[in-house]
């Protein structure tokens, strides 16, 4: 990805702010794992945070995000417990959220102390005078998870993009740019349809994999589209598509595409995200 010089200053500049406060917030609570979030994306951390595995970070940045998309209200404040192996395994830990705006959480791995009302309290005295800057940051980095010269097919309703060579992961559920923003109710159908989509293309390839475990490279399912129907009613159309291993899309289509129209939008697509991102 490509940054301008001016947008590389701005983007450290907010940082460094948003930094200061988590260091405030992690002294006062002389807590080691802070972090600060936005959407599923960490913004800055504490250095025991990112000593923490990748696994367990891109977890727990899926749990601060959950409810994004599962609530018609975002939620002020989370306290879900946790379970990390690569921290002292003798205490229950506890990952506190708090919501400063939009789908920017600041977040803390904790014992039994500090009580949430005083994690609230904290947070907003360091963060209060900052909100400016915070919201600015927001502006500037979401929801452009791709590049604005990345232009969808109109058949696309939502993707999600995987490059399992570097980890990297990314995902729309708002492809086509309009003025208008989709509703939440929409947004959150996209979600679900895509997220069972998903889990069934894993199901399926595990399946795979136990089945032909004694088979090296074998078998390897590298395309797939799914129809669901009810009553002979059509309600989505999806599709699979891995290249050379490491490269996974998985796209959900409007229900009036051709179904033999699919496997080119989504090879044309897989091309354009793989040369840009």
């Amino acid at each position: 990805m490509i940054f301008s010089k001016l947008f590389l200053k701005v983007y450290f500049q907010y940082s460094s702010i948003i930094y200061s406060c988590l260091k405030q917030i992690s002294d006062h609570l002389k807590c080691e794992h802070v972090c600060i979030t936005l959407s599923n994306r960490i913004i800055v951390s504490s250095t025991g945070w990112s000593r923490l595995t990748q696994a367990e970070q891109y977890v727990l940045t899926l749990l601060i995000a959950l409810n994004d998309y599962s609530n018609d209200i975002l939620p002020t404040v989370r306290d879900m417990p946790v379970y990390l192996d690569s921290i002292d395994r003798s205490h229950n830990y506890r990952l506190l959220s708090i919501r400063l705006l939009g789908q920017i959480y600041v977040s803390i791995l904790c014992s039994t102390t500090p009580k949430m009302s005083e994690f609230e309290s904290v947070v907003d005295r360091y963060c209060h005078l900052q909100t400016e800057h915070i919201q600015n940051l927001n502006s500037l980095l979401y929801p452009r998870s791709f590049h604005d010269n990345i232009v969808f097919d109109h058949n696309i309703q939502a993707l999600l993009y995987i490059n399992r060579q570097t980890h990297f992961c990314v995902s729309t559920l708002e492809p086509i740019k309009s003025n208008i923003s989709l509703s939440k109710t929409i947004k959150k159908h996209r979600y679900g349809l895509l997220k069972q989509f998903y889990m069934e293309i894993v199901r399926m390839n595990t399946e795979q994999l136990l089945l032909f475990d004694n088979i090296k490279n074998e078998v390897k399912m590298n395309e797939m589209y799914m129809i669901n129907d009810e009553d002979d009613q059509i309600e989505h159309k999806c599709y699979f598509l891995r290249e050379q291993d490491y490269f996974e899309l998985y796209v959900l289509f409007d229900v009036n595409i051709p179904t033999i129209a699919m496997r080119g939008i989504a090879k044309k697509t897989l091309l354009i995200l793989r040369k840009n991102l």
